[in-house]
């Protein structure tokens, strides 16, 4: 008796594939999320040791989270997406803009209203965030995020340097 093998369509093209190899796709499928997770979690951290609680200056990336200006506007969980590897940097990019970045104690006031944001200061910090991703010299520094161990996938780093030329 011939086994039977599933048909699958790829580029509108019917192939054929055996479980093994639907296995081996699945397993390459999840190690290339795991890589590029740990390639936004490179980056989170990068942009929260850049800058810093907002409100008392805390500088360790791992007391650090993001505060929405607006919850309205709040896309996702930036750190539930990142942990999952499913968005695209430029996605991610675009949802921290909205947000500022607090210390975890300094979040707990302000959701308690403990504490009040300057509004004057929180507008320039973004105005002055936003003309420094659109500055080419002063964008973060990614050849140190694509030449550490913590990121080694040669796909992802490809890609990467395309877009920044």
């Amino acid at each position: 008796m011939r086994r039977k093998q599933n048909k699958t369509h790829i580029n509108s093209k019917i192939i054929s594939l055996t479980f093994t190899q639907k296995k081996r796709i699945k397993r390459q499928q999840k190690e290339q999320e795991k890589n590029h997770a740990k390639f936004l979690k490179k980056i989170v951290y990068a942009d929260k040791e850049s800058k810093g609680c907002f409100v008392c200056g805390e500088g360790f990336p791992y007391a650090l989270s993001y505060h929405h200006l607006n919850p309205e506007e709040k896309s996702f969980d930036i750190g539930t997406e990142v942990r999952k590897g499913k968005i695209g940097k430029k996605i991610l990019y675009k949802e921290i803009l909205k947000c500022i970045c607090l210390c975890l104690n300094c979040h707990t006031k302000l959701n308690h209203n403990l504490i009040v944001l300057d509004l004057d200061k929180v507008e320039k910090s973004k105005e002055d965030e936003i003309n420094d991703i659109f500055n080419i010299n002063s964008c973060t520094d990614f050849s140190s995020i694509m030449n550490s161990s913590f990121y080694s996938n040669e796909y992802y780093i490809d890609n990467l340097q395309q877009e920044i030329d």
